[in-house]
């Protein structure tokens, strides 16, 4: 299990932050969702898990635990321009000349969303859908302990969307993958998260349950969050959605 402690982004020169100090926990096989309107430090988040600062900012606290961390960034301009889909994962799939593992290779790539389509394109080439399947696959590849995926689905249709939170979910289940999903799609969150943290400003203000969102027994602004949902209008009451 990661622990995250008092992780935070101050400015160098003073007390200002980016992401106040929050602590949270992440277990193997489970999918945490991240939700929060634009510029609340969702991503802030995910960069900061990894060692990562803006410049003129340092880190403040500690992540304790055991396992590696991937990401899988929001777009494919992550991807050397000169090199194909298939280039970047060669690294973990095709090490070996023998037909046999290299059928194999070829095999799991589909069981990652990647066809010979992707596989065979450069980033210019991919669609916004098609890159959201190669970063994904480029960080399940690693085979790490802990996936941060920010934005898997942005931008993909409602059948793609489930198709790839399908895929994650299995992989949490069969593999013990540790998931943080960051999103800003909340109902795509309730039907797939076991947690979800709500970022506001830079500041977590709710670690919470779908179960409790539906029934209204979460933070003010979770609630916010969930009665913006067309499908909520006019509801005065969470109960009685």
């Amino acid at each position: 299990m990661l622990h995250v402690n008092q992780l935070a982004i101050a400015a160098n020169n003073g007390g200002t932050y980016l992401l106040h100090p929050l602590s949270f926990t992440l277990a193997q096989g489970e999918i945490v969702g991240v939700i929060g309107e634009s510029g609340s430090g969702k991503s802030l988040l995910a960069h900061a898990m990894l060692g990562h600062a803006p410049k003129g900012y340092r880190l403040q606290g500690d992540i304790q635990g055991v396992g590696s961390v991937a990401l899988s960034a929001q777009s494919a301009s992550v991807f050397d321009p000169l090199k194909s889909v298939r280039q970047h994962l060669s690294r973990w799939l095709l090490r070996s000349s023998c037909q046999e593992e290299s059928t194999a290779s070829h095999h799991r790539w589909s069981t990652l969303g990647i066809d010979p389509e992707i596989a065979g394109s450069y980033r210019h080439q991919l669609s916004g859908g098609m890159g959201k399947r190669a970063c994904l696959a480029q960080a399940l590849v690693q085979s790490t302990s802990y996936i941060l995926a920010d934005e898997p689905c942005a931008g993909l249709d409602e059948v793609g969307a489930q198709r790839t939170y399908r895929q994650l979910r299995d992989k949490a289940d069969s593999e013990h993958l540790g998931l943080l999903i960051i999103s800003h799609n909340l109902r795509q969150l309730l039907t797939w998260a076991d947690r979800i943290l709500v970022l506001r400003h830079g500041q977590l203000v709710d670690v919470t349950t779908p179960a409790a969102i539906r029934r209204g027994d979460c933070a003010p602004y979770s609630r916010a969050l969930w009665e913006a949902l067309p499908e909520n209008w006019g509801e005065s009451h969470v109960d009685a959605a």
